[in-house]
């Protein structure tokens, strides 16, 4: 079982752990980082990730609406945004 937590960082780069992990934690308001893409494409809010020797994340617009939680407009002019169905 997964703990009661506001904030879950996922450091699997597997897809179905990463799936079954966020499925596990669905009913809750946790803020869901990761540092694989399949994060954020799964329901999971934030993914970092290298690009050009610079650490850059991704944000899931639709899952952080979904559990109630704002993003300044600051913060999404730096992210690249995914706005996928979450399952």
């Amino acid at each position: 079982p997964i703990p009661l937590v506001d904030i879950l960082f996922l450091a699997s780069q597997d897809a179905d752990e990463i799936k079954s992990v966020i499925a596990a934690v669905e009913s809750r308001t946790t803020l869901i980082i990761g540092e694989s893409a399949a994060v954020t494409r799964n329901g999971g809010m934030i993914t970092f990730y290298a690009e050009k020797k610079k650490i850059r994340f991704e944000i899931n617009t639709r899952a952080i609406r979904q559990k109630g939680f704002k993003v300044s407009s600051q913060l999404l002019k730096l992210a690249r945004i995914v706005d996928r169905e979450v399952p």
